[in-house]
């Protein structure tokens, strides 16, 4: 909401006052939600006074920073925030197969809780059922949100205590650390944090593969602060990539017992076969020649048996 205003009913303050998560959640989707008309998301149309958005979406809006570590509300906090919402009829909900449309609720509908500004020209506004440039540029927004759905479709169940949540949260405060240059962090680093996470790498490797990165850009470049958490992502990924590559120099040796055995057993394995083909030969009453692995080409006769 650029161009307006967003009136908060009493009621709403007295009951979820002492409810912090609930509260801002409310205020989030009251503030988003749409002031004219309506528009169209793809092919679902979000009226006046709605909002669509998914859990793993409003996770990220909702992120914050406290005692130096970032926290991202799971899915279950944010989905017990709306169903409060919803038990106190302050918004209603409805699925879509681009997420929730909420819709905010109000006593009074003859004045909506969307204010205009009176620095909004009359000339700024569009005909009804016309996208403002503001909701074009929401419309851009939206589609470039459903475009990286899928990568986040592995995130969006990740609990507040699971292992995989404590691990980002490990990485993105050692990120905070090697870059020096405050608490804030933005939705794609946050994002890249989670896919560099997703790897089969413990925590404990990752924040030191990221020491040798800033050290060895160091080296390069003197004095200078990596401030985009993209430089890591790339440079992890190759070191990854590399750990699959096993050299022949690392391969352990087999032992000269081992050989020994190896040896040994492949003997037995040519002696079982010459004695079967001898076998043959008797049957059909004929001589066969030594193998080279006895020690000779000589005959071997068959006659007086």
């Amino acid at each position: 909401m650029t161009n307006g205003s967003v009136f908060v009913e009493q009621k709403v303050v007295d009951r979820i006052w002492c409810e912090p998560m609930t509260l801002r959640l409310y205020l989030l989707l009251a503030a988003r939600a749409v002031e004219k008309e309506f528009v169209w998301s793809d092919d679902v149309k979000v009226e006046r006074g709605q909002y669509l958005r998914s859990y793993s979406l409003l996770a990220e809006d909702l992120t914050y920073v406290t005692t130096g570590n970032l926290k991202v509300p799971s899915k279950g906090t944010i989905k017990r925030s709306i169903d409060r919402l919803v038990d106190l009829k302050f918004i209603k909900t409805e699925k879509t197969k681009y997420g929730t449309l909420f819709t905010i609720l109000q006593e009074d509908c003859d004045e909506f809780f969307f204010r205009e500004n009176d620095r909004t020209a009359p000339n700024q506004l569009e005909k009804y059922g016309e996208t403002t440039a503001v909701e074009q540029e929401e419309l851009k927004k939206d589609k470039k949100e459903k475009e990286i759905k899928d990568q986040e479709a592995a995130e969006s169940s990740l609990e507040l205590n699971s292992p995989l949540q404590k691990k980002i949260q490990e990485v993105t405060n050692a990120f905070l650390k090697l870059r020096q240059s405050g608490s804030s962090i933005s939705q794609k680093k946050i994002r890249g944090i989670k896919r560099v996470c997703l790897l089969d790498v413990e925590s404990s490797l990752l924040i030191v593969w990221m020491k040798e990165i800033l050290d060895q850009y160091h080296q390069k470049n003197p004095g200078k602060k990596i401030h985009s958490f993209l430089y890591f992502e790339k440079a992890i990924w190759t070191r990854y990539k590399g750990r699959g590559a096993v050299r022949e120099v690392d391969k352990p040796k087999a032992s000269a017992h081992q050989n020994n055995l190896e040896e040994t057993d492949a003997f037995l394995k040519k002696l079982e076969k010459w004695k079967q083909e001898g076998e043959k030969h008797l049957a059909s009453k004929r001589s066969m020649p030594k193998p080279l692995f006895l020690g000779g080409m000589g005959r071997v006769s068959t006659e007086g048996c």
